[in-house]
């Protein structure tokens, strides 16, 4: 709520109106009440309701831009109501990423990371929108897939997730893995789990929020034919040595799939900076040319305009060569 969406709208100079969460009124007044205590006069307002204020804040015709952070439905819904306005505005949506790491057999000898691995997976519940949700190894990779197994099987059980909805859907999730493929985990739905699979479909392309992933053994020739097949995602990760061979032909499986490509790190962990991009192909953002995160996200809230043939000193009276939104 007063994360990077605001603070880039914000720094662009333009006021911001936050639709609270209806999982978190309480926090959200709050916060609400810490902005207030600190911001100018009429900059920041907060709004209570579901969905049909979110629609409403979209269509109202004081609204410029709209940033939205959840699932790809409620993305949806908001850019074909701001396709539909008489003056069309920008949705920067992010919303379902799979986050893919591709581990060659250079990597599987290095012990370090299985565990790693497993940390960002089990970190904050699995409930991190960089969290890796599919590990792609090849065939001999026994040991790799059991280290990594058990070190998530070994997270402490959490108390909750964001919403008792969410809490749900993942014991839901655990049920149904049991008959896709070999489980490893805690023995309560509160734990978190590995699900090791022979092919990847259906529902295992989706974001799965919760401390959980997907393992998928496969040939290496085969890692192209399924980076293609996957949705657009925030990020991919390749475990290779630096070295090997294989990367080059690997990268460009990779550039058409992810906004960030992670060579030998885990995706989790996002660093706010001028190098940082946090978009991705859809379904993970409805607009990947403008970051999430990082001092770049200031542009999602700017409209350029040139101004051809004035003197130096009067375009830059104002600032007047970038208009807000």
């Amino acid at each position: 709520m007063l994360g990077g969406d605001t603070a880039a709208a914000l720094a662009a100079g333009c006021p911001v109106v936050v639709k609270a969460h209806p999982a978190q009124p309480r926090t959200a007044d709050l916060l609400a009440g810490l902005a207030a205590a600190v911001l100018p006069e009429g900059v920041f307002r907060l709004v209570h309701g579901g969905v049909d204020a979110s629609l409403a804040l979209v269509r109202d015709p004081a609204i410029r831009a709209v940033a939205f952070t959840g699932s790809p439905t409620g993305g949806r819904a908001l850019m074909d109501a701001a396709a539909a306005r008489p003056d069309p505005i920008p949705v920067f949506a992010e919303m379902g990423s799979l986050n893919p790491v591709f581990v060659l057999p250079s990597a599987l000898p290095n012990p370090k990371w299985p565990g790693a691995l497993a940390a960002a997976v089990t970190g904050s519940a699995g409930q991190l929108c960089t969290k890796p949700g599919l590990v792609v190894v090849p065939p001999a990779a026994d040991g790799f897939v059991a280290a990594f197994g058990a070190a998530v099987a070994a997270a402490s059980p959490f108390d909750r997730m964001l919403t008792p909805a969410m809490a749900d859907a993942h014991a839901r999730w655990r049920t149904r893995a049991a008959g896709l493929g070999a489980v490893t985990g805690g023995a309560s739905p509160r734990h978190a789990f590995t699900v090791e699979v022979g092919a990847v479909a259906g529902e295992l392309l989706e974001e799965h929020f919760g401390p959980a992933a997907v393992v998928v053994r496969t040939p290496v020739e085969r890692y192209g034919e399924i980076a293609a097949a996957l949705p657009g995602s925030l990020t991919a990760t390749v475990l290779a040595a630096p070295d090997d061979e294989l990367l080059p032909g690997l990268l460009a499986d990779l550039v058409p799939l992810a906004g960030r490509i992670v060579l030998n790190g885990v995706p989790t962990g996002v660093a706010v900076c001028d190098a940082t991009h946090h978009g991705g192909p859809w379904p993970a953002t409805s607009n990947p040319l403008h970051t999430s995160v990082g001092t770049r996200a200031v542009d999602r809230f700017l409209r350029p305009v040139a101004l051809q043939g004035f003197p130096p000193e009067l375009a830059a009276a104002g600032q007047v060569s970038r208009t807000f939104m």
